[in-house]
């Protein structure tokens, strides 16, 4: 995974180092998943929803459900890039159809 990812603005954010990656990953853990993709798929209310959690929590988990990857074209890791990107934030990790995202408050 790359650890620099683009944002929507075309601006680089800073590397995380490994070990603020293994913590982020500890972390996000123990977290229930606070916003879901379904049929309905990755339109801006859930891109407004994912960002205005990230803005309350720093750290965010997002579970695509099963009828939502099913109609995609989109792999997994492409998915977790995109919402990294259009929110601005960190792609922690992809790990089944769940998505962790991360941004410094």
């Amino acid at each position: 995974m790359d650890n620099l990812q683009e944002t929507s603005s075309n601006k680089a954010l800073p590397e995380l180092s490994s070990a603020v990656l293994l913590d982020l990953r500890r972390q996000a853990h123990a977290i229930s998943p606070l916003v879901r993709i379904g049929k309905s798929g990755l339109n801006n209310a859930i891109l407004e929803e994912i960002r205005s959690q990230l803005k309350t929590h720093h750290l965010v988990k997002i579970k695509a459900l099963n009828n939502f990857m099913d109609e995609t074209e989109m792999t997994k890791k492409d998915i977790g890039r995109f919402l990294a990107s259009e929110t601005n934030s960190y792609l922690i990790s992809v790990v089944g159809y769940t998505f962790v995202l991360y941004r410094e408050f």
